[in-house]
Parts: structure tokens; C-alpha cells; sequence
């Protein structure tokens, strides 16, 4: 039998608050990639049944051995040891585009499995049977969409809206599916870190941070920090390091290593864009230095001495944002870095940025690691 509730959850955030309020259906539908709704079927799994229950009350049918008689079999028997039971059905091809589950079906077969379906899930009852659909297919102008959407909460999870806004509600909703919030400060240096475009980055990001703050309610901008922006930090350096010093083999390797674990293409992007930006301002601090300070071959204790307080002179009046968060250490390298490369040649580069930008983001592009391979070749550096 269906639920009464007036309000149907329709967000990750109304769902969470459902839940928590002890409010279930005997439906649920996720539909997305599984990087998005594999979470929030944990989170499902946690509030629907006990620990114990996990191994006695879940029913997992995939597409491989799926059947209309197996679900409905599933569906009509109820627990051994009681409570609720939980059938986890992922992918069934009766959603699936290519109309799996009706390949050479007579349409009125179709319309009777639809009304079949339908018709078992409205005589569920939440409090000993629910079904847990996961789906990365979903039509909405389906009949079984319309039919579900009367039932219980479906949620279309990982399609957001483009832009900040977008990317800050995916956020929010992702962080409150998993009962943690974000400060605004937090928020903020997270989105300068990771981009308001891709959303499995994001996702990645978002899990380290969910890790990371245990059972703390809120994540705060020194775990964004100290887990996200200095750990990334650190991984590109090690590129840019090797690029500097005119390593192609140690640079290459540090690229593929960073884009194997995970790490996105235009965070990547994004790091080597700071550090060109990085090099081509330093080249320009040291064309105005005095010919006997300008050397490449200072120790460091010599830079803080003779040369930090003219580069922090040069940019009193213009400060540069991504330069104000890099420590005097940080400047140092960039400084020795900045010799090894020729202004014009730096210049010549910055339309390779932009055509990387377009080649990562565009459509036609299935392998962003060659762009980026090609502004680490045409960035390396003279060598010692």
C-alpha cells in the first residue's frame, strides 16, 4: 500500500530529513551515475534496516539476472526472522533505453508489465517491504516514471545545473545526504580548489572531507585546507617541479600517476595554468631587478634577505591573488624556477592554456590527458 505523506521528498536533502524523521516509503528511485547514488543508497540501507538485518533482509537483483517472475517473487516473501526487507534492484531493463526487458514484446505485453509492476509495488507496505531501485536510466516521460513518482521520492542525482550556484546546491545536497554541512568559508576556498564544472572531482573532494570530519556535523575551512588544498598542492608541485627542472620523463610519469588516482583533468589544468602565470610574473619581477641581485643561483636565506622585500615592494600597489597564499619557501622556487625559462617563450605558450581549455571541456574530447601532455612538453624548462 502506498504511503500518505502529503510531501514527497524530491531533494537529497528532503530525503535525509525524511529519514531522519522516521518517514518511509515503500519506493525509492535513484537515478545517476553510480558515483552519485551509490552514497545515497548507503545511506538509504543505514536508516531502512539494522546492522543485523543487512545480512538477513537485503535482496540484491542486478541486470544480469534480473526477471520479472524473480522480482515479483522477491517482492512477495516476506523476511525469516521479520522486520523489513529491502529489495536493491540496479539497473532493470525494463528502464533501460534500449527496451531490453520488451525486445520482441507485443506493446500490450509492454502495458501489462508496466500496470503488473505497478500495481505489486502499490500494495507494498514500508514497514516490511520496500524496493530500492538503482537506475542509470530514467526516462521522465516513461509511464513507470510517472507511476513511481506517485509512490515514493525519485531523485535524478549528478545533473546539476551549470555554474556556481549549480555547483554549490550539489554540494550542500551531497554533504546533507551524508549528514554533515559546509561554513561558507569552507565553501568557498573548496570551490577555488576544485571548480564549479566537474562534479566526480567534486564528489572525490567531498568524500575526503566527509572521511576526514568524522562525526563532526560541519566541515570547516581548515579541513578544506589541510585535507583538499595543500594535499592537491602538493601532488601538482611535484609536476611543476619536475617540468621546471626540464624532467619530461619524472613530469609525464607525475601526470599520469595524478590522473590514474582520480585527480580531474581540469583541476590539473588549472594547476599548470598557476604555475605559467607564476613563471611569467617572475620573469618580470626579475627583469627589474638590479643586474648584481638578479642570479638564479641564491641561497635562500640571500632571497629573503635581498630579494623578497622588492618582490613585495613590486606588488604593493597590484597584488596577485594566486600569489598572496604561496609561502616565502614557495617564492624561492618560483624565483630559481623563473631562470630557466625565456619570457617570450612563456608569452608563446598561453594560447596553448586556452586551446587545452576548450580540448578538456569540449565534448569531442575522450582523452584529456593528451592536451595536458602537450602543455607539459612544451613547459619544460631549461634544466640546470
Amino acid at each position: 500500500m502506498p504511503d500518505t505523506h502529503t510531501a514527497i521528498p524530491s531533494t537529497q536533502q528532503s530525503l535525509v530529513a525524511s529519514l531522519q524523521q522516521g518517514r518511509f516509503y515503500s519506493l525509492y528511485v535513484l537515478a545517476g551515475e553510480r558515483t552519485f547514488t551509490a552514497p545515497v543508497v548507503q545511506t538509504l540501507l543505514q536508516h531502512l534496516l539494522t546492522e543485523e538485518e543487512m545480512h538477513t533482509n537485503l535482496e540484491v537483483l542486478d541486470s544480469e539476472h534480473y526477471s520479472q517472475a524473480l522480482l515479483l517473487e522477491l517482492l512477495q516473501t516476506m523476511p525469516l526472522f521479520g522486520g523489513r526487507k529491502v529489495v536493491h534492484l540496479k539497473d532493470p531493463p525494463f528502464l533501460s533505453a534500449r527496451r531490453q526487458a520488451f525486445h520482441n514484446t507485443p506493446k500490450s505485453d509492454e502495458k501489462n508489465l508496466q500496470e503488473g509492476l505497478l500495481s505489486v509495488i502499490k500494495r507494498l507496505n514500508s514497514a516490511s517491504m520496500v524496493l530500492l531501485i538503482e537506475t542509470t536510466e530514467l526516462d521522465r516521460r516513461s509511464k513507470f516514471y510517472k507511476g513511481f513518482s506517485e509512490l515514493g521520492p525519485v531523485l535524478f542525482l549528478g545533473t546539476v545545473e551549470k555554474g556556481l550556484q549549480g555547483m554549490q546546491d550539489f554540494i550542500s545536497s551531497y554533504l546533507a545526504g551524508h549528514g554533515k554541512r559546509m561554513d561558507k568559508q569552507a565553501m568557498q576556498s573548496l570551490l577555488e580548489a576544485i571548480g564549479t564544472e566537474d562534479l566526480i572531482a567534486a564528489t572525490k573532494e567531498l568524500d575526503k572531507l566527509i572521511s576526514a570530519a568524522h562525526q563532526r556535523e560541519l566541515i570547516t575551512a581548515n579541513d578544506v585546507e589541510n585535507v583538499v588544498v595543500r594535499h592537491r598542492m602538493e601532488q601538482v608541485y611535484q609536476l611543476t617541479e619536475a617540468m621546471a627542472m626540464g624532467d619530461a620523463g619524472t613530469a609525464l610519469k607525475s601526470l599520469h600517476a595524478l590522473l590514474e588516482q582520480g585527480q580531474s583533468a581540469i583541476l590539473l589544468l588549472h594547476g599548470l595554468v598557476n604555475f605559467f602565470n607564476q613563471m611569467l610574473v617572475m620573469s618580470e619581477f626579475i627583469a627589474s631587478l638590479p643586474h648584481g641581485i638578479a642570479s638564479g643561483n641564491l641561497r635562500f636565506d640571500a632571497f629573503e634577505r635581498q630579494v623578497l622585500p622588492r618582490f613585495k615592494a613590486f606588488f604593493q600597489d597590484n597584488p596577485l591573488e594566486f600569489l598572496q597564499k604561496v609561502p616565502p619557501y614557495g617564492l624561492y622556487k618560483a624565483y630559481l624556477h623563473a631562470f630557466r625559462y625565456d619570457r617570450n617563450r612563456l608569452l608563446s605558450i598561453l594560447p596553448e592554456l586556452l586551446e587545452a581549455d576548450l580540448a578538456i571541456k569540449g565534448e569531442w574530447s575522450t582523452k584529456p590527458e593528451i592536451p595536458l601532455e602537450r602543455l607539459v612538453l612544451l613547459g619544460m624548462g631549461r634544466g640546470h
